[in-house]
């Protein structure tokens, strides 16, 4: 088994950390992160004209935005990766991975629905444009989307060097922080 190395000294191999690991850091963490900080943006503007009602799906749409982005924050990891000790690396360089191959990396997860979000924030009267059928199909087509991609992403982090398909399009690994 031939091993790409990121340094003189450790495999990647060696550096990958267990799936369940990356699981945890990214949903249990990550995804919650990003809701409740959308959600604290939200209530913060609430007192604003125009935030109301409609601010369940802004959140939602803050929260992917936030999700997105989770691998390159300022302070670096996402809380998620920084608690467990991983980071995510550009499999070229060994170094943090650019805020272009976070997006990349994330997007194939939530891109789908933050499509379906920003057209029903941005557009005004969106769902009210389609009929009903039209929109449980989107719906339905974005679930079974989600549902494919979380498995092939799950069946990938047990195989071989243990990287999702996103990983693989972005050119990124996660492996322990040194």
């Amino acid at each position: 088994m031939t091993m790409l190395r990121l340094s003189p000294v450790l495999p990647v191999a060696m550096l990958r950390p267990f799936p369940g690991r990356r699981f945890v850091a990214a949903w249990a963490y990550d995804f919650l992160a990003s809701f409740w900080i959308a959600k604290l943006l939200i209530w913060a503007a609430s007192p604003l004209p125009g935030v109301g009602a409609a601010a369940e799906s802004q959140v939602l749409f803050m929260a992917m935005l936030i999700f997105l982005t989770r691998d390159r924050f300022p302070i670096g990891p996402g809380l998620g990766k920084y608690l467990l000790g991983l980071r995510t690396i550009d499999r070229a360089s060994g170094s943090p991975a650019s805020l272009t191959q976070s997006i990349a990396r994330n997007f194939i997860i939530v891109g789908p629905f933050l499509i379906y979000q920003l057209l029903t924030v941005l557009v005004p009267g969106y769902p009210e444009l389609l009929n009903g059928t039209f929109m449980d199909w989107l719906k339905s087509g974005f679930i079974i989307y989600a549902v494919a991609i979380l498995l092939i992403e799950n069946q990938l982090l047990y195989m071989g060097e243990g990287r999702r398909l996103s990983d693989r399009l972005a050119g990124t690994s996660v492996i322990y922080q040194q």
